[in-house]
């Protein structure tokens, strides 16, 4: 929920009113760009979320996201480490959370598919979800299909 940032108050005219608000800390309101093709858009989206990750670690959500956005700049590494610490905070992670992971490491850790789909299996609380993610996302590893991140044209 945003306060507002103009409100009526008791204050005596020319003195600054304090205003008190007891926020939750729970939940992040980020605002960003929308358009993520536009030039620049991508980048400075980037680094809202490379500050969210610092400051709020334990947000897998926003793990995930950064993890993915670093895919898209040809950071594999990074991506990879992002993409793990999403999986693991996550309290329970969905089918697309797993295919999310199994995705950026088809690209990041492309010869590490084991690892990958044992820790789809330790991160997943149900056995059949874990089962549909890794058979969805296997083909990611093998030769019949090859992930090519396409970056939009510069304008």
């Amino acid at each position: 929920m945003l306060t507002p940032n103009v409100r009526k108050t008791w204050a005596p005219v020319g003195q600054t009113p304090i205003l008190r608000h007891c926020c939750r800390h729970d939940r992040v309101s980020v605002i960003s760009e929308h358009e993520l093709d536009r030039t620049g858009a991508a980048q400075k989206a980037s680094e809202f979320l490379s500050a969210l990750a610092i400051t709020h670690p334990w947000d897998w959500q926003v793990h995930g996201l950064y993890g993915r956005f670093l895919i898209d700049a040809q950071q594999d590494i990074p991506a990879w480490n992002e993409a793990r610490l999403g999986l693991f905070l996550n309290p329970n992670p969905d089918g697309e959370a797993l295919k999310s992971f199994a995705f950026v490491g088809s690209i990041a850790a492309h010869d590490k598919w084991i690892e990958i789909e044992v820790a789809i299996r330790e991160a997943s609380k149900d056995d059949g979800t874990a089962e549909r993610a890794i058979l969805e996302a296997e083909p990611l590893f093998t030769g019949s299909t090859k992930v090519h991140v396409v970056l939009p044209k510069k304008q």
